[in-house]
């Protein structure tokens, strides 16, 4: 049983609006024992409880925690005699000691998330349905447990595509948090979609799988940057079959998808480069095979589409030492002068004066 004094001493200081200092004064203690206390690098002895307790007008149990473990064991063995209940088959019973245990722990949200996802899968009553819904709604606002929130708007979103209401299903589902969940998000929408026959879910589909192929060649080309460059490890025939898997998927992806000119060729241009680097020290021709298949790709680029831009020029502003600010201008680069630096990198030497890197080179330079 691990006591929670540091917790609820940190707790009642707080909530009357203490410093450690003032607390440490009016107990007859330093400051310094305050904070072990409260970073639970120390307890408060026998003698000291009872005053700590009549100071801030609660109990010595309340202070040790005690009541945080009595309610913790009887949530437990509710949740149990609950679960014991739903397996023989006698729901309302279930339902009705977890209904009892969320009306006696009304900020529990963990306790009104239970209850409420017995609401939605062991009842047929619309009104209940609504009723756990709800519960559901205030612990996904309210609860700062990411893992309970997203369980929450799960919940929700799986009541509202059984019950056919797809455009909240959508709405909660948007809901999800986003970035450390958003694949998760976009596998619940897909759900979404495929109830409601809706063929907008191929689309999604496609664009999320583009979306995750991209972000996992950045996420390999940085990787095998840092272990070769400032790690000085990693082992090159590994890079390489990374590299010519995430080739694979391009395939699968963008072009199987007919999205060539949505970025595909930029990305195959920086593979086939950064593979032809792999190969120039131990097979010349095989590097040679690789820079001319990324010379293709960048040629069959549309400047105008590139994100770089290729057509006009770029405007920035330099601010001078007196404030004055200068208006720079300079030619958009198209993805053939960001493929010739890299091309231009002291890791391509070995092959520099190849016939076939020159003449990949030169077409770059043409273009």
């Amino acid at each position: 049983m691990e006591l929670k004094i540091s917790e609820n001493v940190r707790r009642l200081r707080r909530e009357r609006g203490l410093t450690q200092e003032s607390l440490a004064e009016s107990l007859g203690v330093s400051f310094q024992t305050v904070s072990k206390w409260e970073c639970g690098d120390g307890y408060p002895d026998i003698t000291t409880l009872p005053r700590i307790a009549t100071f801030f007008d609660v109990s010595v149990d309340e202070v040790l925690g005690m009541d945080d473990f009595r309610d913790e064991a009887r949530i437990g063995e509710t949740e149990k005699r609950a679960m014991e209940l739903r397996m023989e088959g006698k729901f309302a019973e279930a339902l009705a000691i977890m209904r009892e245990l969320a009306r006696d722990f009304p900020r529990n949200l963990a306790v009104q998330r239970s209850f409420a996802s017995d609401l939605l899968h062991n009842t047929r009553s619309p009104e209940q349905q609504e009723e756990g819904v709800a519960i559901l709604a205030k612990v996904a606002e309210n609860c700062p447990d990411n893992s309970e929130r997203l369980s929450a708007i799960h919940e929700i979103v799986k009541s509202y595509t059984v019950s056919r209401d797809f455009d909240k299903a959508k709405e909660w589902a948007n809901k999800m948090p986003s970035i450390h969940n958003q694949l998760y998000r976009e596998q619940i929408m897909a759900v979404i979609l495929i109830s409601a026959r809706d063929e907008a879910v191929l689309t999604q589909m496609r664009e999320s799988i583009i979306t995750y192929t991209a972000q996992l060649q950045y996420q390999i080309s940085m990787l095998m940057n840092y272990e070769q460059n400032f790690f000085h490890c990693g082992d090159r025939e590994e890079h390489i079959a990374m590299l010519k898997t995430t080739l694979v998927l391009f395939d699968i992806t963008w072009r199987r998808f007919g999205l060539e000119t949505s970025g595909g060729d930029n990305l195959y241009a920086a593979l086939y480069g950064t593979l032809a680097s792999h190969y120039v020290e131990t097979d010349a021709e095989t590097a040679c095979d690789y820079v001319e298949l990324a010379v293709t790709n960048v040629l069959a680029v549309n400047p105008a589409e590139y994100n770089n831009g290729g057509v006009g020029v770029q405007r920035g502003y330099q601010t001078d030492a007196d404030g004055t600010q200068t208006v720079i201008e300079q030619p958009n680069r198209t993805l053939a002068d960001f493929t010739l630096e890299q091309f231009a990198n002291e890791a391509y030497d070995p092959i520099r004066e190849y016939p076939r890197f020159k003449a990949a080179i030169e077409r770059l330079r043409n273009n």
